[in-house]
């Protein structure tokens, strides 16, 4: 005697309601908390960025120039900084050990990853961990929802591919 797959679908909604939809309405939902505060954070937070103490005159009489412009440059020139002006003296700095320059932002970020675009902000030494998070919380998710979802996929739909 063959169940449609209808009837074996209210079944298993019958057999299964009540304190594990709870249950599992309570997972899904701290997951959901954690992607979106996670991601929230790495959006929000400043990943780490610097900016050169002598550029700051600078940056502040020109706001279209990047901030990390002394990045892009080194020091080995062969002019003396005495002769230079203000703003090639702090192209000429050398950038900090442990940072990177970002194309896409124009910036230095210590410690930096990658710039993401789906958070449209660099990953580093500041925002990494949430940035992690984020990562952890959408692949437990989808491992979460997988698992959860196969067993009716086994109850209700396979039998009648068979």
């Amino acid at each position: 005697d063959r169940i449609s797959g209808w009837a074996r679908l209210e079944m298993y909604r019958r057999l299964f309601a009540g304190w594990r939809a709870w249950a599992h309405t309570l997972v899904a939902m701290w997951m959901w908390v954690g992607v979106m505060y996670n991601f929230s954070a790495a959006v929000l937070t400043n990943p780490g960025t610097r900016l050169h103490l002598a550029s700051l005159s600078y940056l502040r009489r020109h706001p279209r120039a990047t901030a990390c412009a002394p990045c892009e440059s080194s020091s080995r020139d062969s002019v003396s900084l005495q002769k230079l002006s203000e703003k090639s003296r702090a192209l000429l700095m050398r950038k900090p050990p442990g940072f990177r320059h970002c194309r896409v932002c124009g910036t230095c970020v210590g410690w930096m990853d990658h710039h993401c675009p789906f958070t449209s902000n660099c990953v580093g030494a500041n925002n990494f961990i949430f940035f992690y998070l984020f990562l952890a919380y959408c692949s437990l998710g989808l491992f979460y929802s997988l698992v959860v979802s196969s067993r009716a996929f086994l109850t209700c739909i396979a039998p009648d591919l068979g």
